[in-house]
């Protein structure tokens, strides 16, 4: 019996040592005949997952900088079960690459054979899937100088939030409605129902339909907010020439509603807009800012770990100001540092830094300083200029995505469409990062883009139990990030 399993062992190095180069170890049949020899009793089995904790079946990994760097079969694959066992040369800290068809790439530095689970999240389609309908349950008042509005966004997780992207809350597609005889372009996901006013003339307001558009089919989250502003006010302030994230002080949220739905093509929802109600509020101070830069606060629920916004304010420094909040839960406050030249939806740029954190009366939020846009080197490797942490946080997590950007025109506006295709985990900040050489592949063409997150934590312990990857995020409570195109 021993002289079968021995000559197993060896015809299955045999044929391990003639596979194919580029092509990864199919891990198996030698890791059971190790086993029965007594030569695995120490291996390790690690998990490769996708965001909803399903295995994930037939992913290549590559432990190093490139095919049998800095070890022999250093490239291997999962199995059905998502799960694959650490190489024996893998006795130092390894760059970890995981790829797979329909996942985006992701590169995990500093890494141990601990059991740990690698997570890849979706690849996003860039055709757009649309949601669009109407709104009810609106209790009008005409002529009383005041405006009903709604607003239809997508509720968020915490490490979405971190990415912070204001076209997720106001639409840069507009419709066009006509108010005394002028052409008005209002935001897609902006409902006006119908109303009677009067701004020196009687004015008449309808905009009945809201759109809003998604990267790809799954289940969403979906939230309609209820509010109102001063007619007078918004429009004196629209014809100085505002920005719309300047008139967030003149709105006031009052309720909406929440809808999960499995978003698999084009839908038409009705949602109302009274089924939550707010009369809550909780008061934030502004921090010390500089003054081209704009500090944006926004009180949120949650449920089931997704967020939505029950008030957004824009702070001014040292002053307190009251945000709306839901009752019936602990009310948390995402907080976003941007530079004012930087806010217009039509300037593509992306630089912020954010505070996340349980909304206590009185706080006031502080912030990781704005980073500097990496330097490129080419699309496998970037540098990131030094930024000072407040020294009361903890360096947590950084995480880097490249993506191919395209650029569509929505009402005369050139936007850009990322398609993340490579993502990168460290945990540590790096001042420069090198990916490895996937095998077979040549550099991406077209216009790139590196987007740089640097995290920080309030305690060390806060991840002591987290795997690196899209979880750290949800751990952290302070992010800043920049980009650079090439």
């Amino acid at each position: 019996m021993t002289l079968k399993l021995v000559s197993l062992a060896l015809a299955s190095g045999l044929l391990v040592s003639c596979s194919k180069p580029g092509v990864p170890k199919r891990q198996g049949a030698w890791d059971q005949v190790a086993g029965l020899l007594g030569l695995a009793t120490h291996a390790t089995t690690l998990k490769v997952m996708d965001v909803h904790g399903k295995p994930i079946a037939h992913a290549q990994i590559l432990i190093g900088t490139g095919v049998d760097q800095p070890f022999a079969e250093n490239f291997i694959a999962s199995d059905t079960n998502g799960a694959f066992t650490a190489p024996a040369g893998w006795d130092s800290a390894q760059t970890v690459t995981v790829n797979a068809p329909g996942y985006v790439r992701a590169t995990y530095f500093e890494q141990l054979p601990n059991g740990q689970t690698y997570t890849l999240r979706p690849l996003v389609g860039a055709q757009a899937i649309k949601l669009t309908g109407q709104t009810t349950g609106y209790k009008i008042v005409d002529r009383d100088g005041i405006v009903d509005f709604g607003i239809v966004i997508p509720s968020l997780t915490k490490s979405a939030l971190f990415n912070f992207d204001i076209s997720a809350f106001i639409s840069p597609e507009t419709d066009e409605i006509s108010v005394i005889g002028r052409s008005i372009n209002i935001p897609k996901n902006i409902v006006l129902p119908q109303q009677r006013e009067s701004y020196f003339l009687p004015i008449e307001l309808n905009k009945p339909d809201y759109s809003l558009s998604f990267r790809g089919p799954g289940e969403r989250m979906v939230y309609v907010a209820r509010g109102t502003f001063p007619l007078d006010d918004v429009i004196n302030e629209v014809r100085n020439g505002k920005e719309f994230y300047e008139l967030t002080n003149h709105l006031s949220i009052k309720g909406g509603a929440l809808r999960k739905i499995d978003l698999r093509q084009d839908t038409q929802l009705t949602l109302p807009v009274n089924e939550l109600n707010y009369t809550a509020q909780r008061r934030i101070k502004g921090p010390v800012f500089k003054n081209d830069e704009v500090v944006l606060s926004a009180a949120l629920a949650e449920w089931k770990g997704w967020y939505y916004p029950t008030d957004v304010k824009m702070l001014d420094a040292g002053k307190v100001r009251n945000l709306t909040i839901a009752t019936g839960g602990q009310p948390s406050l995402i907080s976003v540092l941007k530079r004012k030249d930087e806010m217009s939806l039509t300037q593509n740029t992306d630089r912020l830094s954010a505070h996340f954190a349980g909304f206590d009366d009185g706080m006031t939020p502080d912030f990781l300083p704005l980073m500097e846009k990496p330097a490129v080197t080419d699309a496998f490797a970037f540098a990131v200029a030094p930024v000072a942490k407040p020294a009361r946080l903890f360096e947590g997590a950084q995480f880097a995505v490249l993506s191919k950007v395209t650029q569509i025109q929505v009402a005369g506006k050139n936007l850009d469409v990322l398609e993340n295709i490579w993502e990168v985990y460290s945990p540590a900040w790096m001042a420069s990062t090198q990916l490895p050489q996937w095998p077979g592949e040549a550099a991406p063409s077209g216009k790139l883009r590196w987007e740089v997150t640097l995290t920080a934590l309030p305690s060390e312990n806060s991840v002591q139990n987290v795997d690196l990857g899209p979880k750290w995020l949800d751990a952290a409570s302070h992010a800043t990030r920049a980009s650079q195109d090439f």
